[in-house]
């Protein structure tokens, strides 16, 4: 069967680029995936897609995470980094499981995410560690180990995975949430 405008398969080949180009995308735009609607090639076409969605964000957000970690100037702004990553995380976390995906589909897409938050992290804090071996006051590496610690990816792996926690799957690091304001006393 052809569809003019390309059906199920067109709407996700569409909104995975939007998602890819780090447009707001609503997963409710997803039409429902159903296996049996494809023939094999093509479903694994489909899922190639998906994956390569999914690790191209997962991608990008390792980039914006170094950078930001990298840039970042004292311990406040380093843990300020670590909050937007996790930001990041629940994004990518909340397309993968998306209610769209068949079952086993979305089994797995969360496992990766969730396997990736898990070396992060503790990449994260193999570097830390490393720090006075390369001259970083002791109290200083401490204090950035706890601060890796107090605002670990993983705790996103506690919380419940749903779309409805990104409710617009977009760029990792970017949110919509006011930022604090320090009112001196």
């Amino acid at each position: 069967m052809i569809w003019g405008d390309g059906g199920t398969y067109g709407a996700w080949a569409d909104l995975l680029d939007r998602w890819a180009r780090r447009e707001a995308v609503d997963p409710a735009a997803f039409p429902p995936l159903v296996r049996e609607q494809f023939d094999g090639d093509t479903w694994a076409r489909l899922t190639n897609r998906i994956t390569t969605a999914l690790n191209d964000r997962l991608i990008a957000w390792a980039g914006a995470t170094s950078r930001g970690i990298a840039s970042a100037k004292g311990e406040f702004a380093f843990g300020q980094a670590l909050a937007q990553a996790r930001t990041g995380l629940r994004t990518v976390r909340g397309f993968a499981c998306s209610p769209a995906l068949p079952e086993e589909l979305r089994s797995q897409l969360v496992s990766m995410v969730e396997n990736q938050v898990r070396q992060a992290q503790a990449q994260l804090e193999e570097q830390a560690q490393k720090l006075t071996r390369q001259g970083m006051d002791r109290r200083d590496a401490e204090q950035r180990l706890r601060a890796i610690r107090d605002n670990a990816f993983t705790a996103i792996l506690a919380e419940t995975a749903s779309p409805a926690a990104a409710p617009q799957w977009q760029q990792p690091g970017i949110t919509n949430t006011p930022r604090r304001r320090i009112i001196p006393g």
